[in-house]
Order: structure tokens, then sequence, then C-alpha cells
């Protein structure tokens, strides 16, 4: 009885990972990995470019970022892209707003 609850357990664990792997594990997944290496670019700035860039950049890039992987098409249509092709988008897009972001704060505090 027990080896056949673990076997049921088991498959409906597989079967929730394969049901959702496309529309929440990997936009997830890349969504952790950006994160890494945003935390890694403002490691060398000061704490007060990273509370401005809180305060101006993530207070209306992440809800924004969280409506579009939530209401992406999943990737049915040609030119609509899927989940993750919007989160590695969009994380490229954070990368590169907050390394301009973090240089330009960097020079406008040096002076």
């Amino acid at each position: 009885m027990f080896l056949l609850f673990g076997l049921s357990n088991f498959a409906f664990i597989d079967s929730f990972r394969t049901s959702y792997e496309d529309s929440f594990v990997d936009p997830f997944s890349y969504i952790t990995l950006f994160s890494v290496v945003i935390s890694f670019i403002l490691l060398f700035f000061s704490h007060q470019v990273f509370k401005l860039w809180l305060r101006r950049i993530i207070i209306w890039f992440m809800p924004i970022s969280i409506f579009l992987i939530w209401f992406g098409s999943g990737g049915n249509d040609v030119v609509a892209p899927s989940e993750t092709e919007v989160a590695i988008l969009l994380g490229y897009t954070l990368t590169t707003i907050t390394l301009i972001f973090a240089l330009i704060q960097k020079f406008y505090y040096k002076k």
C-alpha cells in the first residue's frame, strides 16, 4: 500500500513539473539567474546607488515584468513569444538598464 502511494505521489509531482515547466519553472529560473547577475553588478556600487535603483527602476519594472510574463501567450502563436522567452528578454533588459543606471549614478555622485 505504501509503495502504491509513493508511486502515485511521484507521478503527481512529475505531472506537476511537466505541466508547469514552461509557464512557471523556466521563467522563474531565468529570473533567478538574472537577479544574481544584477546583484553582482550592483555589488561594486555604493549603497546610495542601490537605494536609488530600488526606488526608480524596480518600483515600475517588476510589476510590468510580472504582468508581461503572467499574461504571456504561451508561445502558441508564430509571433507571440512564450513566457520563458519573455522572462529572458526582460532579464536582459533589466540588466542593461541597471548597468547604465548604475554607471550614470556613479559619475553623477562622483562630482
